[in-house]
Formats: C-alpha cells, sequence, structure tokens
C-alpha cells in the first residue's frame, strides 16, 4: 500500500500544479521548485524526529490546507500584471475549486481510514461504509462542473465522519484536527458549488 505521505505529497504537487498553470515559465518553475523544497525538507526532518509516514502526511495535509488562502493571494499578485492576457479567467476558476485539495484530502483520509479497517467480512462492515464515503467524494469532485447539485450532495454525505469522530474519540487520526479541517472546508466549497450553474459542453458546428 502507498505511504500516507507519499499520497499527501502528492496531493500537494496536484494543487501547485493547479494554481500555477499559465504563469511564466520562470514564476511557475521557481514556485514548483520551492514548494518541492519545502516537502523534502519537512520530510527529511520527520525522518529525522522519528514520525511515522502516516503522521508525516497528515502534517503536510493541515500545511498545505491552511496555506490555500496565501497560495491564493500569491497567484493573484503573480498575475496581476497578466489581467489583460486572461489572467482573471484562470484566478476566477482557481478562486472557484479553491475546495478540491481538502476534498480530495478528506477522500484519501476516508480510503486510509478504511484500510485501517482491515479487509471487509460483509457488506455491513465499516471499513465497506467509510470506504463508500470516499468514492462519493472522489464522485462529487469529478461531477462539480456537469452537476453542481448533485456534487454537492455527494460531498456533504461524508463530512460529518470526520467531525463526529473528533467529538467521540478525539485521539484517532480520524477524528484529529486535519479530518476536521477538510471536512468543514470540503462542506463549505460544496455548498457553495451548489449555487453554481451546471457547465454544459457547447455544441459542435455543423
Amino acid at each position: 500500500m502507498t505511504r500516507f505521505d507519499d499520497l499527501a505529497i502528492g496531493l500537494v504537487r496536484q494543487w501547485v500544479r493547479l494554481y500555477t498553470r499559465r504563469l511564466e515559465c520562470e514564476v511557475r518553475a521557481g514556485r514548483r521548485a520551492e514548494i518541492e523544497s519545502d516537502l523534502w525538507e519537512h520530510r527529511r526532518e520527520a525522518s529525522a524526529a522519528g514520525l511515522r509516514p502516516t503522521q508525516s502526511g497528515l502534517e503536510i495535509l493541515a500545511r498545505s490546507i491552511l496555506g490555500i488562502p496565501a497560495d491564493l493571494a500569491w497567484r493573484r499578485v503573480v498575475t496581476h500584471a497578466d489581467y489583460a492576457q486572461g489572467g482573471t479567467e484562470m484566478s476566477e476558476r482557481i478562486t472557484r475549486n479553491w475546495w478540491l485539495v481538502p476534498a480530495i484530502g478528506l477522500a484519501g483520509l476516508h480510503m486510509f481510514v478504511a484500510s485501517e479497517l482491515g479487509y471487509p467480512s460483509s457488506l455491513r462492515s465499516p471499513s465497506v461504509f467509510i470506504g463508500a464515503l470516499g468514492l462519493a467524494t472522489l464522485a462529487g469532485v469529478t461531477v462539480r462542473n456537469r452537476a453542481p447539485k448533485l456534487a454537492g450532495l455527494l460531498l456533504l454525505a461524508g463530512v460529518w465522519a470526520p467531525v463526529l469522530t473528533a467529538f467521540k474519540d478525539p485521539g484517532t487520526e480520524y477524528g484529529g484536527p486535519v479530518g476536521v479541517i477538510a471536512a468543514v472546508l470540503t462542506a463549505v466549497g460544496a455548498i457553495q458549488n451548489m449555487t453554481r450553474r451546471p457547465i454544459t459542453a457547447e455544441p459542435r458546428p455543423a
């Protein structure tokens, strides 16, 4: 099974690729190199401190989620001079989809917890239920543009689990602050996305 910190780093890299798209090549490469350096340093310090991959991955996700506003602010600054060339459109797209990182992180957390519970002995097993929440979250992310309301319902279906677990068993990784933050941000993004009109494909010219 893939180490959890590898999964977290992969999610961070996807987010960096998203908010640095269509920037000048040097600016884009510089930002990505900066993040790669931060990730390498974090993993090195975590290894020196004897942290497990799960703990290191949760810290990486938490830092990434909490840093989203700063990333978007950085994007606005570097694209200020490029608004006439379409920078506004990209900035609006990122602002509209800011919640994708916590949503994908929440889906990964669902799947991780399901795997930790072990192979399901029956369809009523908790691992099956939690795994279904992870799949529902990924499905909501996938259809967010074509069916915003359906996507919102799929996303909201799983946000309660980490919050509820935080009250019942706050010592677990599922119910820790990272899970709660990811759940809350996903819920806010899902509700925001539900107010949008569906994006449909334009008809091809005859």
